[in-house]
Parts: structure tokens; C-alpha cells; sequence
């Protein structure tokens, strides 16, 4: 239960109000963090308790960037959240990286976050099992590889020479796309 305000606005400013931030920059930073997450303006001075499940996770998130933390870890992040909840706030969660802040995910969804990750840490057992690149993890005999890169294997094996090492449907679709117009090119 993170939320717990009157209204949306007071949710996401409790943090910054309790870090003694002057009340101007308060303001400022309810906004901003608003927008970075995608909480539409005209839903914060609605009950937090009204919202959707999508919505709640996009407001306590801009609850926690309205404090400004250098290091942000989530739990699950995408759980619960539809295709189009999970896009955006993986694409959110790029931005809020971007802008400097380190993000440690939890996760059983490898497959949604191997796009984002720059270092991977897979357990296995309750030990770890692997710790490198994603790039390195793709090629770990062991680790869990996302359907994706073993449906582009498999293409592999049965003489598509396309890149295997991709994380995501679109990478996919790109590379056989690609494969197939220069196949077709070839034949011209």
C-alpha cells in the first residue's frame, strides 16, 4: 500500500515535501516526475484510490522520481501491467536511465528488460549463476534465453543465417525482414 494521499498530487509530493525541498521546486518536480512516467496533469487532483492498476504503479513511481534518487530498484516492475502498460513504462524506465539514475530490476520477465539491461544478474537456486553482459548472457549455456533468441537459432540450424542473439519480437522481425530482402535482391 504506497499510496495513501487525498490526491495524486499530494502522493507524488509527500517525498520531496519530507526532504524539505522549498515548495516552488515541489511543484516543479510533481510535474516533471508526472510527465517522465506518463501520469496525465489532469489526473492529479484525483483520488489515487481511483485510479487503475497501470496508473497507480505510474504514480508511485513518480513519487519516488520526484525525490530525485540516484539509484531506483523495482520489484516485478511489469507485473500485472498489460502489453501497452509494460511498453511504456519499459520505455519510461529508459528515459529515467538516461537521464542518470541507476535501475536495478528484479525480475522472472527476462525477456522484456534484456533491451534495457546493460549488465545481467541471473540466480539460479538461489545462487548465482551467471553475471556479464547481456550479450554474454545470451550466449551462457545455461541461462534462461528468451523464446525470441531461440526461435532465431532454430532458423539457424535450418540454414537462415540470421542473427540469434536478438532479445525482442521487433529485433526479429527486422533481422528476417532484412534476411528476406536481400534473399530477394540475391535472385533478381
Amino acid at each position: 500500500k504506497q499510496l495513501f494521499s487525498k490526491t495524486c498530487y499530494e502522493d507524488i509530493a509527500f517525498g520531496p515535501l519530507n526532504l524539505e525541498f522549498e515548495k516552488e521546486d515541489v511543484h516543479q518536480k510533481v510535474l516533471t516526475a508526472s510527465a517522465i512516467v506518463g501520469f496525465e496533469q489532469k489526473k492529479l487532483e484525483t483520488s489515487p484510490f481511483k485510479l487503475s492498476g497501470g496508473e497507480k504503479k505510474k504514480l508511485a513511481l513518480a513519487g519516488v522520481l520526484a525525490m530525485e534518487p540516484k539509484y531506483l530498484i523495482l520489484d516485478e516492475p511489469t507485473t500485472g501491467l498489460d502489453y501497452c502498460g509494460k511498453k511504456g513504462l519499459l520505455s519510461n524506465l529508459g528515459l529515467i536511465h538516461s537521464k542518470g539514475t541507476t535501475i536495478i530490476m528484479i525480475t522472472h520477465q527476462l525477456t522484456e528488460l534484456l533491451s534495457l539491461a546493460q549488465d545481467v544478474l541471473y540466480l539460479k537456486d538461489g545462487t548465482i549463476d551467471f553475471h556479464g553482459s547481456v550479450q554474454e548472457f545470451i550466449e551462457f549455456p545455461s541461462s534462461n534465453k528468451p523464446p525470441i533468441t531461440h526461435f532465431m537459432s532454430k532458423l539457424n540450424e535450418h540454414g537462415l543465417q540470421v542473427n540469434q542473439n536478438l532479445y525482442t519480437v521487433n529485433e526479429a522481425f527486422s533481422e528476417i525482414k532484412s534476411y528476406v530482402h536481400k534473399r530477394m535482391k540475391d535472385h533478381v
